[in-house]
């Protein structure tokens, strides 16, 4: 709040000012905002360099999967994939029920459960995709060039990507309009096979500033700061946002929404 506080007092007496301060204020090591539809930037910084991301790995996970797996398929638990410490995330997945993939989108997504993402690699591979394999040709096929997950769940040191190719992503996620309608959701319920119901619930900070309505994915390892991936709505207008290497996603993300609301007409 108090950079938001300096914030405001800088653009009411220092207006020719304004277009510096998302660098000045923005604690993250790279991130970029861009206009959806005229692909016009709006601020950036490093975003070239590859950078860890975390639960991020999600975003890429959820979007190979869509292309293999059918939204009313049925994938069964296995015992391997139930998270059974306290320091994963998780969406509560009981072992050897069966949940649809298009509910299990929201359980991968909503609080990034890791055994959601173990669940998926599992099925690809028993359709005989080794997943490390599938992910270097989904990677090649969407023009990433640092976009990289080995694994579907994202502790891997290996999993990194760069801003440039985290705005293909949000454009892959855009046009998958089950995953973007899961990232505008605060929480979700939904039942197995056999009707014992689960409900999950958002590790991502849904919220407006004004005209502006903020939903995505977030990320968080100690490697890689906080991260975030999402998309920044005003009225008719659509902008990608995308931050990795934060000390403070939530101030990050209220300045960028800030500088949108007073410069974007």
């Amino acid at each position: 709040m108090i950079k938001l506080f300096y914030i405001f007092l800088v653009l009411q007496f220092h207006p020719l000012l304004s277009t510096d301060l998302p660098n000045l204020l923005l604690t993250a090591k790279a991130y970029c905002i861009q206009e959806l539809s005229s692909k016009k930037i709006i601020i950036e910084k490093n975003s070239k360099e590859a950078f860890p991301m975390a639960s991020l790995t999600k975003l890429g996970t959820a979007l190979m999967s869509s292309e293999k797996i059918e939204p009313f398929e049925y994938l069964k638990i296995p015992s391997f994939a139930i998270v059974k410490n306290n320091y994963e995330s998780k969406a509560d997945l009981i072992e050897n029920e069966s949940y649809l993939f298009q509910d299990l989108l929201y359980g991968l997504l909503l609080p990034s459960g890791n055994d959601v993402a173990r669940s998926l690699s599992f099925q690809l591979e028993s359709k005989g995709f080794k997943f490390s394999n599938l992910s270097k040709d989904w990677i090649q096929k969407n023009n990433l060039s640092d976009f990289y997950f080995e694994e579907s769940v994202g502790l891997s040191s290996k999993s990194k990507t760069n801003i440039n190719d985290l705005m293909i992503i949000l454009d892959l996620v855009e046009k998958n309009k089950n995953i973007f309608n899961v990232l505008q959701k605060k929480e979700y319920s939904f039942e197995s096979k056999n009707g014992k119901s689960i409900t999950v619930k958002s590790r991502t900070p849904i919220f407006k500033n004004k005209e502006l309505i903020i939903f995505g994915k977030t990320g968080r390892t100690k490697s890689a700061g906080q991260c975030f991936a999402g998309f920044f709505q005003k009225k008719t207008k659509l902008f990608k946002i995308a931050i990795l290497g934060s000390e403070n996603l939530e101030s990050d993300l209220l300045v960028s929404s800030e500088f949108i609301n007073n410069f974007i007409d």
